[in-house]
């Protein structure tokens, strides 16, 4: 009634201002793995590997890794903004004392960042690079052994205190050692063979016969005993050896006469 047209809004002269709220986040992500090297005779032999944080509490283990194969840790979520920093974790591998094997002992440290790409994403680097590094262990396999030839002068035969020698040869007919001044009812003791690492696995064949040095009267054992080592890994860092196919040598024994 006074010219002016009234206005209410929402039933109310006064404007109530809309307020409109928004928010950010953002979400990422990270993952570590360690290898094991392929090679150093590891067969089938299986590893673990331990991820630490930066108190050096334990993370995670993986275990049954063989070689050439990769120890794939659990993700690392990072759910919002209040992750944005800096992580440190150690990787190592776990001596868990298997015979024979030589371990890697070094410690892989890895320093993730994480920081808000602005995106809605938070982006991750590994000690400052965007791709992962793979951090490699190497072990190693080895096994040692060995083994030893003996020769018996019989007893008897009217020898008294005569001496014999005896010669030890190859497979190819090659000297290996002469052990001489070996009386009645001793032994000859060649030499031990030592078999310093898997290389080592195989068959060897040696000679042992007596040598006729022409003692006046004396009638010589004329026989060659035939030994064939053979050598194999026992897989707990030993190399096992057999005598013609037993574990136990058979001392050949020579017969003189005077």
């Amino acid at each position: 009634g006074n010219g002016k047209l009234g206005v209410t809004y929402n039933g109310s002269k006064t404007y109530v201002t809309a307020v409109f709220t928004n928010s950010y986040n953002a979400e990422g992500e990270a993952q570590l793995f360690a290898k094991k090297a392929d090679g150093g005779n590891l067969g089938d032999r299986k590893f673990a590997f331990v991820l630490k944080n930066e108190n050096g509490e334990a993370v995670q283990t993986v275990t049954n890794i063989g070689a050439d194969q990769t120890a794939t840790f659990n993700k690392f979520t990072y759910s919002d903004l209040s992750k944005v920093g800096s992580y440190t974790y150690y990787i190592s591998e776990v001596k868990d004392g298997q015979e024979g094997v030589s371990y890697d002992g070094h410690t892989a440290t890895i320093t993730i960042e994480v920081t808000d790409a602005g995106n809605g994403k938070l982006g991750v680097t590994y000690n400052g690079s965007k791709t992962y590094v793979t951090p490699v262990f190497t072990n190693s396999y080895n096994a040692e052994g060995e083994a030893q030839l003996f020769a018996r002068k019989a007893d008897g035969g009217n020898l008294g205190t005569r001496v014999f020698n005896f010669v030890l040869k190859d497979k190819d007919g090659k000297e290996v050692q002469t052990v001489k001044g070996v009386g009645k009812n001793e032994l000859a003791e060649f030499d031990k063979f030592t078999y310093s690492d898997v290389s080592k696995v195989g068959s060897y064949t040696y000679y042992i016969s007596e040598v006729n040095d022409g003692q006046e009267g004396v009638s010589y054992d004329g026989h060659t005993a035939t030994v064939t080592i053979e050598v194999t890994d026992a897989g707990n860092g030993k190399l096992d050896v057999t005598y013609n196919g037993s574990k136990t040598y058979v001392t050949p024994v020579f017969t003189n006469s005077y």
